[in-house]
């Protein structure tokens, strides 16, 4: 045996060794396949030379002169030459400097996620084949068995949460340029693409860059808690739309390696989010503020479905001359259509023969006039609008289970499933809000309602936290509620609370709680 005895590294060696590459169109560390590391390198030097022309045609070739030289400079071994330079920049320049290095750094990091992505997708094996594999082996060798395998899919769940830092919220708009510039850049680059559409995508690219560095990236006014709320509402659309269907379909086909199917309304993924809910992060998060963010969600989310919804009827075709509808399916169609006999005297003439379309038209109507109905604050009217997601989710099943009982497995595993799946993982509100209060005030307005109660021997406020964790835990199993009659003569603390919970309850029973399943308090 030996013993290493190299010194370790210092700080500086450590610095040295970390330094990227020179030119910012040969550092690709984000992918590992020269064919896709090739890509990227010209990818990066289209983009950057683009934005150069920018910086040139707005503020003038001595920036670009200054941007490159700062560039060279930050790839030296010794920071003094460009201290010394930046030193003697003037604030009005070096804010124009800044944003010149953030739009190139958003531009290299957007090409650098495409041929990244691009790598991934053209690998054998899917993020989730590994993964899937270790748990074959585990079947194999009777350490898993199958009944707990389908036990644990039904029940499992992974949650992504979008956190509440308003100030650290990026602007919509620059978001949806960067994506303009993804689309252009997979679109010219794909194989095939003829040489006479080179000069088109390359003025597209040259037009979007320009609108980048026209775009003020910050807010001109101080972010609210609204402002981070609605980024992630974008982001949560996107994957709504682009992300979760396919994503479950691959974790689908790779559960059927193994002979074992995902269930319909299984969950595994959902999503959730602090935004409108952080009152522990942010003082301005006032019970207002998180009706409000509800509201916005679940409009958002409402309108999700609704495109998803009209996106798949269009395929739903499928004529009663050549298909037969489940019982199950033929009664329900007469249920939606006593009840909105507008929207069958519209698709009866055309539809008819199409059990399929004209039962996703109902449930879209009824997802249309659900939207309406929380943004009025109109009563539920059973069978024209839906009361839960169990009830649109009952709907689609419908459909699916009519196709599979007719053995149209494809089509029943195919466009239907991926929007049962979409419509389980985000319900209307896309993301459960985690409503978190600091602890103090939570136990500030329970000592008020225990001393009122007069049950506790010992004042609640001088109970120990394991006390306090065994009386709470008996308080959730109980069904009396700790507020009652007097509740308006409470003091500010236990107010407060209640006022909040019984504004979250009038106005989040068809929202928050039935849409969106229950909100949870940290």
């Amino acid at each position: 045996m030996t013993t290493d005895t190299t010194p370790p590294a210092s700080v500086d060696d450590l610095l040295e060794a970390d330094r990227r590459e020179p030119d910012a169109a040969l550092f690709a560390g984000g992918v590992g396949s020269e064919p896709q590391h090739a890509a990227l390198r010209a990818s990066v030097r289209q983009l950057t030379t683009l934005l150069g022309e920018s910086l040139t045609r707005h503020e003038g070739a001595d920036l670009l002169a200054l941007v490159e030289k700062v560039r060279r400079l930050a790839r030296q071994p010794s920071d003094s030459e460009l201290h010394a330079l930046l030193a003697d920049v003037e604030p009005a320049t070096a804010v124009v400097l800044a944003r010149a290095f953030t739009a190139y750094f958003q531009l290299v990091n957007t090409t650098e996620q495409l041929h990244r992505l691009r790598e991934l997708d053209a690998g054998d094996e899917g993020p989730l084949a590994a993964t899937l594999g270790r748990v074959g082996e585990a079947l194999d060798d009777g350490s898993l068995t199958r009944d707990d395998l389908v036990d644990v899919l039904g029940r499992v769940e992974y949650r992504p949460v979008f956190t509440a830092h308003p100030t650290e919220a990026s602007r919509r708009t620059v978001l949806r340029l960067l994506r303009k510039v993804a689309e252009v850049v997979t679109t010219a680059e794909q194989p095939g693409r003829p040489a006479a559409h080179r000069a088109a995508d390359e003025r597209r690219l040259a037009e979007l860059v320009d609108l980048l560095w026209q775009t003020d990236e910050l807010r001109v006014v101080r972010p609210e808690p609204g402002d981070e709320a609605r980024t992630a509402v974008y982001y949560l659309r996107s994957i709504a739309a682009e992300v979760v269907p396919g994503l479950l379909g691959e974790l689908d086909r790779a559960l059927a390696t193994l002979d074992v199917a995902l269930p319909a309304t299984a969950r595994p993924l959902r999503f959730g989010t602090w935004a409108g809910g952080d009152r522990d992060g942010n003082p301005n998060v006032t019970p207002a503020v998180t009706l409000e963010i509800l509201a916005l969600q679940h409009a958002a989310g409402l309108a999700e479905l609704v495109e998803a919804v009209d996106e798949v009827l269009t395929e739903m075709t499928a004529s009663t001359r050549v298909v037969t509808p489940s019982e199950e399916l033929a009664a329900s169609l007469e249920r939606d259509a006593a009840a909105l006999p507008v929207t069958w005297s519209t698709v009866r003439r055309l539809n008819a023969e199409e059990p399929y379309r004209v039962k996703l038209t109902f449930v879209k109507v009824r997802l249309q006039r659900t939207r309406d109905r929380l943004r009025e604050g109109t009563p539920h009217e059973p069978g024209r609008d839906y009361l839960s997601v169990d009830e649109l989710v009952a709907d689609l099943c419908l459909v699916r289970d009519s196709m599979l009982a007719s053995g149209d497995t494809l089509t029943g595993d195919g466009a239907i499933l991926r929007l049962i799946r979409t419509a389980v993982t985000f319900g209307a509100g896309l993301a459960t809000m985690d409503v978190r209060e600091h602890s103090a005030k939570a136990h500030a307005a329970l000592a008020e309602l225990y001393d009122r109660t007069g049950d506790l021997p010992t004042p609640y406020a001088e109970l120990e936290r394991p006390e306090r964790i065994a009386l709470l835990a008996r308080e959730l199993g109980s069904s009396r509620p700790l507020t009652g009659a007097g509740a308006s003569d409470l003091g500010e603390a236990a107010t407060a609370s209640s006022t909040w919970c019984a504004r979250s309850a009038r106005r989040s029973t068809p929202t928050a709680t039935a849409w969106s399943r229950p909100t949870s308090s940290r």
